[in-house]
């Protein structure tokens, strides 16, 4: 885990804990109070380079969120891979539809 360094080890073995939702609802809370509070802070981004910034910003921490909430780290890794490679697909595959057209 990201905080796993602030906590004390157990004793015992280890507890998986049972799959639920509030890892995605958590996830939504935090960028949601975070984009909040950028907005607050410095009004509605109007400014093309402070949107992108904000863009990256949230989806490298939705990243960082995943992979440290996946327990096996290589398929952790692959799946942080397969999502960066699925995100910069979009253009190619607008480049190869508009030649096919």
């Amino acid at each position: 885990m990201l905080l796993s360094w602030l906590l004390p080890p157990r004793l015992g073995p280890p507890v998986r804990p049972a799959p639920s939702l509030c890892s995605p609802a958590g996830y939504l809370l935090l960028v949601g109070f975070v984009s909040f509070g950028v907005c607050y802070r410095y009004g509605p981004l109007e400014n093309e380079r402070s949107i992108n910034l904000l863009s990256w910003a949230l989806q490298l921490l939705g990243l960082l969120l995943m992979y440290s909430g996946i327990q096996i780290h290589p398929i952790a890794l692959a799946l942080v891979v397969i999502a960066v490679c699925t995100k910069n697909l979009d253009y190619p595959m607008q480049w190869a539809f508009a030649a096919y057209r």
